[in-house]
């Protein structure tokens, strides 16, 4: 009788375990079935080695998805491929994964879901390759980038689920910068560069030795100091000093010989005496180019050679005419004289 008993007691044991079991897979479909999933596929034109179904879909570091068929696009849609687009997409790896519906929904848009997966997909939504740390493990990484820069890719078949473009991984992208640069690189030549240096090289070094840098200093020391040499054997302040005084003494003269003129009557020749003004005034202008170092100097000299012109034919008409002195005019002709 006991060891029926406990028999019995193993079997309901058994039973309870089995019912607990099955309950809780009931639980976890439930939960699988009532959760809004909705599936999506890219194409890949490159390496997918560590990724592998049950991969998962991550957005900005949360997971959104998993990942549950890996495949050729050939082998998906041959029937829907002619012999160009075969060629064309037979590199091409399929990634089909399940996403949760709520990562593409938006609170308070009425939209249908397709609409609002080609509204992210026209904003830059790109699906591509991440690892996962250095573990050569792969994760399908769901962002947004560029949508210029990478633009969707055109279909040549209809996608059983909603389509979603692909984008490089860093690596791939990273690889394809650095064979276009190493193509650029092939493309020179370098040979040629060489040569072309060598003779810039030579030229600049003929250059240098043609303008003969050592000699050409030697030769402007030599100049500069030729000048300050010239320059203090010229005796500036002292030879301007000279210039103040005899322009000094020149405008005392022409005051003193204005002064025994006077003023001319009306009517009467006005030559001498607007010759002494003139000078008068070119005299004191050169004073003043003297005293604040102007640098109109040519105007000067011309007032002055015309000042002096005019002097000089004021002088002759004196001397042939005493009484210009006195009369600021000619003597009347003699009768006899008519």
């Amino acid at each position: 009788m006991k060891t029926k008993a406990s028999y019995f007691k193993i079997g309901l044991f058994v039973i309870a375990a089995v019912l607990i079991l099955l309950v809780g897979l009931i639980a976890l479909s439930a939960r699988a079935l009532i959760q809004d999933v909705v599936y999506i596929e890219t194409y890949i034109d490159e390496s997918v080695l560590g990724l592998s179904v049950g991969s998962s879909v991550i957005q900005r570091g949360v997971q959104i998805g998993t990942v549950e068929q890996i495949t050729f696009v050939t082998h998906e849609y041959f029937d829907q491929l002619n012999e160009q687009d075969f060629r064309t997409f037979n590199r091409y790896v399929m990634v089909i994964s399940k996403v949760n519906a709520k990562s593409f929904r938006r609170q308070g848009l009425d939209d249908d879901l397709e609409t609002i997966i080609q509204q992210s997909i026209d904003g830059g939504l790109r699906l591509k390759l991440a690892p996962q740390g250095i573990t050569g493990i792969y994760y399908l990484e769901a962002d947004y980038v560029d949508p210029e820069r990478y633009p969707p890719m055109k279909l040549a078949w209809n996608p059983m689920w909603y389509y979603i473009p692909s984008a490089p991984s860093t690596l791939t992208s990273f690889t394809q910068s650095l064979d276009i640069v190493l193509q650029d690189l092939t493309k020179v030549n370098f040979e040629q560069v060489a040569r072309s240096l060598e003779q810039t090289l030579q030229s600049m070094r003929q250059t240098l030795e043609d303008a003969r840098i050592g000699q050409t200093r030697a030769e402007l020391s030599e100049l500069i100091g030729t000048l300050k040499q010239s320059i203090t054997d010229a005796r500036i302040s002292e030879l301007r000093q000279q210039v103040g005084e005899l322009l000094a003494s020149l405008e005392k003269s022409s005051r003193m010989f204005q002064e025994a003129i006077g003023p001319a009557p009306p009517g009467q020749d006005k030559t001498l005496r607007e010759t002494i003004t003139q000078l008068h005034t070119s005299l004191r202008q050169m004073e003043r180019l003297v005293a604040m170092e102007e640098s109109d100097v040519d105007q000067m000299v011309e007032n002055l050679k015309r000042a002096s012109e005019n002097l000089r034919e004021a002088t002759e008409k004196v001397k042939r005419y005493p009484s210009l002195l006195l009369f600021s005019e000619p003597p009347q002709p003699s009768e006899v004289t008519q």
